[in-house]
């Protein structure tokens, strides 16, 4: 795929689902239930987020014994080639497009079952460039998926949302730096708040002085290239090895 195809392919899966985020905010705020919609079996195939949802399912029916960590967010974490942790299987349930209130309202496929680690990494869908950002939706969801993982007593750790890259196609054009460090803030409080690990993504890829991106990590401006994703992994990681206290560089067997 040349360059310029995959950065449309990029922009096109970085507005996928915003009307879905709509619906599910909608439901949300009438009390429907964070597991309401996926259901216990695979869905029918008629978007990307129900087909994804299957294909995760059917990964994890694959999963041998109880030593696995689960990577749980949006496109940036659906594109991540992840590697065993700890010796701990990967598991990536990212969704393109979704924003915390989708990703809260579609938890349904998820299996009742402990992970070793799970990693909350989401939030740039809710970072768009809007009059009124929905910050309470968005904290809302996200202490809804928080509940969700701690329910099953996996060990839960959650991410910075990153700053997205200036100049870029889908960039600081699309998506606004300030709101995630609104958003970033939301996080920190709920990290604070349930006593649980937080990942500093945004400070291993912030700029110092204005809090943007650092050049030459994204391949669009907000999805990462190679370079970013061997920082992304390593700062995942070294986060989830401190919390378990392990050795992060054990393969899976």
């Amino acid at each position: 795929m040349s360059s310029p195809d995959g950065q449309r392919l990029c922009k096109r899966l970085a507005l996928a689902g915003l009307a879905t985020m709509v619906f599910s905010s909608a439901v949300m705020a009438q009390g429907g239930s964070p597991r309401g919609a996926a259901g216990r079996n695979c869905p029918p195939p008629v978007d990307h987020a129900s087909i994804r949802s299957c294909v995760i399912k059917l990964n994890m029916l694959q999963l041998e014994d109880d030593r696995a960590y689960l990577v749980f967010g949006d496109s940036i974490v659906e594109a991540a080639m992840l590697r065993p942790v700890c010796g701990m299987t990967p598991v990536n349930a990212g969704f393109s497009g979704a924003a915390a209130q989708h990703l809260a309202y579609n938890m349904g496929f998820l299996p009742h079952r402990k992970f070793e680690a799970v990693v909350i990494a989401l939030g740039v869908n809710n970072a768009v460039r809007r009059p009124s950002p929905d910050i309470e939706g968005f904290r809302k969801s996200y202490e809804a998926i928080v509940n969700e993982f701690g329910a099953n007593e996996s060990t839960v750790l959650v991410a910075d949302i990153m700053p997205v890259e200036k100049g870029k196609e889908v960039g600081d054009t699309y998506f606004d730096n300030d709101l995630i460090l609104q958003l970033n803030a939301e996080i920190e409080a709920l990290a604070n708040r349930y006593g649980i690990t937080r990942i500093h993504l945004h400070d291993a890829f912030a700029q110092a002085d204005d809090n943007s991106m650092r050049p030459g990590l994204t391949v669009d401006g907000v999805h990462l290239n190679a370079d970013g994703y061997r920082i992304w992994r390593r700062t995942i990681a070294e986060a989830v090895s401190r919390k378990l206290k392990c050795d992060p560089t054990v393969s899976a067997r």
